[in-house]
């Protein structure tokens, strides 16, 4: 069963500028920090984002940090923060890095996984060895002299080959540089805030001054925190986590295992035949209908403005389009409200699963993939697929599943949509919509709980696992179809034993179906 770590929540506390939580002056010192505090991070991406500070990431305490200290002592670098503040800045920044070089590696691990033939066995235990070592792929990237190590030393590898592959495979999925431009928030540790009352005093600029925020709640926090500043609102927002507590488990004779499918339609569907937020749909067409018909108006005045200026001397007219038409703060709360009823139904949809059905443990497919493939949709159809909201309903699950103390299970998504749940049958293309017409045993099912029933099935399956990729998978259901095929054909005997030969209409049939193979 996989292991799930303890989630934390976000919580959340807030200073209203109407309200007096903070004052106007003490909100634009925050403002002046955020500013400083975004302009020291985008200092460290243009540093350490780069191939030759790989290798210092991974002690960035001394490679990175103690060198920055001295060189500010000396005077070399000004960030015109506090030392507390810049250094939390370099730490939020090194983390950042990490997880894009880690997303980086997983990517060109696949894309040497891929090549099948065209690298041996031992050319790619090599390049997997180096990309684990950090040392090594540092100094491969950087073009350095290394000694290979006894575990890699193959006589019939070329190194100066494999080292061009690596440098080229990671040059093609290593993301730019990082940068951010959202000057709005920045991270504070234990010693740099404090609680008087319903106050939160936090370090400012100034040596021995705090800024005072009234927060709205009597939540205390004992851990680092991010300040938020939300200009359009006019306020302060304190996002601080607190570690979760499970529920009681209930004790069950036998173990309930229920597979789920996501998908755009609704939250969630089971292998139970059960449907949980079936109204999503519509949620995300009222957002992609929000989104591209607020942009539509807005390109018809931005095509104004071109007009106004190539005609001279209408600078009133586009200074009043600029100023009371083309702002973000209509348009984002919209987006933030619908965003929000989304947030509500899945969550209410996963509590209702948990709640009705009560498994023990829950088949579910990974969807957090991001495909490279050239999009075949229009527009419109494009911003649906991007409004769906597979990566949060996942993360919502694994976080519900923790609470009701229920065990999760990723399986290998490729092909469930595709297979009967009934006779195993695959098919390459589907044209059926929400229905699922088999071809072998002539079923017909909903789409999306033939879909759960396969994930379900799919958690038994010895021959498909997790880390298959999709090309494996989709030819190992294809020799399952011949297979059945076969045994389809196979003449049985009667009861003068003697053999029946298959009529024209079932060779037919077998024909077709084989001619789609």
């Amino acid at each position: 069963m996989e292991k799930q770590r303890p989630p934390k929540r976000t919580t959340k506390q807030y200073g209203f500028l109407k309200d007096n939580g903070v004052s106007q002056d003490d909100f634009n010192r925050l403002l002046d920090i955020a500013n400083d505090y975004s302009d020291a991070k985008n200092f460290f991406y243009s540093m350490f984002s780069g191939i030759k500070s790989y290798e210092k990431l991974f002690d960035h305490r001394k490679e990175i940090r103690d060198v920055i200290v001295a060189d500010v002592s000396k005077g070399k670098y000004n960030f015109n923060l506090p030392a507390r503040y810049w250094k939390n800045a370099l730490e939020d920044t090194i983390a950042n890095i990490k997880v894009s070089w880690d997303q980086c590696l997983k990517d060109v691990k696949k894309n040497i996984f891929n090549r099948g033939e065209e690298l041996t066995e031992h050319e790619k235990h090599y390049i997997f060895y180096i990309i684990k070592a950090y040392s090594l792929l540092h100094c491969v990237l950087n073009e350095r002299f290394f000694v290979v190590p006894d575990k890699v030393k193959y006589d019939d590898i070329d190194f100066v080959k494999l080292n061009n592959i690596i440098r080229r495979v990671v040059r093609l999925y290593k993301p730019n540089i990082s940068y951010t431009n959202k000057r709005t928030g920045f991270l504070l540790d234990t010693d740099m805030y404090g609680y008087e009352g319903n106050f939160i005093c936090i370090q400012s600029k100034e040596k021995g001054r705090r800024i005072k925020v009234r927060v709205n709640t009597e939540k205390r926090y004992k851990t680092s925190i991010r300040v938020i500043l939300n200009k359009n609102l006019n306020r302060v927002e304190i996002h601080g986590a607190i570690n979760l507590k499970t529920k009681p488990k209930e004790v069950c004779k036998e173990e309930k295992i229920i597979g789920v499918d996501k998908n755009y339609e609704n939250v969630i569907t089971t292998s139970t035949e059960n449907i949980y937020g079936d109204k999503i749909n519509k949620l995300f067409n009222k957002y992609t209908d929000t989104v591209v018909d607020g942009e539509k108006r807005r390109n018809s005045l931005r095509n104004l403005i071109k007009k106004y200026k190539k005609q001279g001397g209408k600078d009133k007219k586009i200074e009043n389009i600029i100023k009371h038409n083309l702002g973000d703060k209509k348009i984002s709360r919209k987006k933030d409200c619908i965003k929000e009823e989304f947030k509500s139904l899945i969550n209410h949809s996963i509590d209702k699963f948990f709640k009705e059905e009560k498994p023990t443990v829950v088949p579910y497919e990974d969807l957090t993939f991001r495909s490279k493939k050239k999009s075949k949709y229009n527009r419109k159809a494009k911003h649906k697929m991007n409004s769906w909201c597979k990566g949060y309903i996942q993360e919502r699950l694994l976080y519900k599943a923790y609470i009701y103390n229920v065990g999760m299970e990723k399986i290998n998504a490729a092909g469930t949509s595709q297979a009967c749940s009934y006779c195993g049958f695959f098919t390459e293309k589907r044209s059926d919509g929400d229905m699922f017409h088999c071809p072998n045993c002539n079923r017909v099912v909903l789409a999306h709980i033939n879909s759960a029933r396969n994930v379900k099935q799919r958690l038994n399956d010895t021959e498909i696992k997790v880390d298959t990729p999709p090309k494996e998978v989709f030819r190992i259901l294809r020799d399952r179809n011949k297979r059945m095929l076969e045994l389809k054909t196979v003449p049985s005997k009667t009861s003068d034993t003697t053999a029946r030969s298959p009529s024209k209409s079932e060779l037919s049939e077998t024909c077709k179906i084989l001619q789609d193979f």
